[in-house]
């Protein structure tokens, strides 16, 4: 008997080596755990016939105390194995207390004989652990059965967003265009959208739904999510202004003349619901709601950057040297690149309309590196949404004196906010995302929030 089990542990040991991290787990596991049920239960019915009422009460017991342990060891074993900071050793301090718990009560069958059992156990933990945890969404980047990645059905609905405000953009006249986000971000936070969705499918009951893979079915829910915490309305704002303009005088030589024009604005609002208003509209449980809170935990932000993949490390680039300084900033690139767009009024090239443009663009290669202007620290990244309210990805860095820059379109971002950068540091490589006409860097600068034509910068 005590052999049998043995051969059986080893077995199963050695198949759950072997699984992959993409939605073959759960198929994966259903399948040894069929094998060990239907051996087990025979097996361990023929040897331990009597009191079986009072083991199997013993056996839920602690069936549910190693998977309430198991759960959140998993939450802390991410922690600990990506490196993440904060709240970690406390949190592992925790789940340590609670496997120890559990495995008490599991000694106890265990020094009863019924080894088997405990085999059972332990797969069918693993199972509910892994396939239907909602950390599971960290792993699902691998094509699942409907051959869909997290990246795939998130691009998808990325596009469907910009699509729909783009048509609102078209179907109105105006002379200029805003896009507020009012949850003070200018994009689609999909760290709160994904982390929401994966609480509220998990719902440890049977209608609990895995998040190792998407397929169709998962794309709609996380559509459903996405809508509800990103509602979009608009309006028209028509006003009058004075500018100044230049034009010919009667000597023939430019002149400065102020003219009053009527400007037509359209305001487009992204009202954006924060992750724990949408536990309260979803009736989240007591565990759905701390699921949710541990998911958005400021030590997982790494692993939110790689899973979405806009995050690369990066390093220290020369910044080129043909536009000459003369101010407290080297050229973000480490060549000149072409400007295609200058700051200041021009033809929006969606719209074909004349529309304001606060910065330069500069036509390079895809993945050129982009490099700070200046010493200083990130205020804000956007490695997660690939519209990011028209700029895509994006980097903003504060500066000394009061300046701030901006760059735009990034095919991938090498900084998190908070981070210190320095001057020609690698922040993030030239792309293609946002709205955008083709690779390029959009670069705008700041100063005391003003602003301000980079090119006066430089000769």
């Amino acid at each position: 008997m005590a052999d049998r089990q043995r051969i059986k542990t080893r077995i199963i040991t050695r198949d759950i080596k072997t699984i992959d991290r993409s939605s073959l787990l759960a198929q994966k596991m259903r399948s040894i755990a069929g094998r060990v049920i239907s051996a087990a239960g025979s097996e361990s019915a023929a040897a331990f016939p009597e009191n079986r009422e009072g083991r199997r009460s013993a056996e839920a017991d602690a069936t549910e105390k190693i998977s309430s342990g198991t759960k959140v060891a998993i939450g802390s074993g991410f922690r600990v194995f990506y490196g993440t900071r904060g709240k970690a050793s406390a949190a592992m301090k925790r789940a340590l207390r609670a496997l120890i718990n559990a495995f008490r009560s599991l000694t106890a069958i265990l020094m009863s004989g019924s080894g088997v059992v405990l085999v059972v156990i332990i797969i069918i933990v693993l199972i509910a652990a892994l396939a239907a945890s909602p950390f599971g969404i960290f792993l699902s980047n691998d094509p699942g059965a409907g051959g869909m990645t997290t990246r795939e059905a998130v691009q998808t609905l990325n596009d469907e967003f910009s699509e729909y405000i783009l048509n609102v953009e078209e179907s109105y006249y105006h002379d200029e265009l805003v896009v507020v986000y009012t949850g003070g971000m200018s994009q689609i936070d999909w760290k709160g959208v994904l982390a929401v969705y994966a609480a509220k499918v998990n719902q440890n009951g049977p209608d609990s739904i895995d998040v190792l893979s998407f397929d169709e079915e998962k794309q709609d829910i996380l559509r459903g999510v996405m809508w509800d915490m990103n509602e979009v309305s608009h309006k028209l704002i028509r006003e009058t202004r004075e500018r100044k303009v230049v034009k010919a005088g009667e000597d023939g030589e430019p002149a400065e003349e102020t003219e009053t024009v009527s400007i037509t604005t359209l305001k487009i609002i992204v009202t954006q619901r924060a992750p724990d208003e949408m536990a309260a509209v979803y009736a989240f449980t007591t565990d759905q709601g701390k699921a949710l809170a541990e998911l958005l935990e400021p030590g997982f932000d790494t692993l939110w950057e790689e899973l979405l993949g806009g995050f690369i490390s990066g390093g220290i680039g020369e910044p080129s040297k043909e536009r000459i300084p003369t101010g407290p900033f080297t050229w973000p690139l480490e060549v000149p690149g072409l400007i295609t767009s200058y700051f200041g009024w021009r033809e929006d090239p969606f719209t074909g309309k004349t529309a304001y443009h606060a910065g330069i663009d500069l036509a390079i290669p895809e993945g050129t590196p982009i490099l700070a202007a200046a010493d200083g620290t990130v205020v804000a990244v956007n490695g997660l949404d690939t519209y990011g309210g028209g700029y895509g990805y994006y980097v903003k860095l504060s500066h000394a004196e009061g300046f701030e820059t901006l760059y735009a379109h990034c095919s991938a971002v090498a900084v998190m906010a908070g981070d210190s950068v320095r001057q020609g540091q690698i922040i993030g490589y030239v792309g293609d995302t946002g709205r955008s006409k083709g690779p390029h860097l959009h670069w705008e600068v700041y100063s005391f929030g003003g602003i301000k034509d980079p090119l006066l910068y430089f000769t």
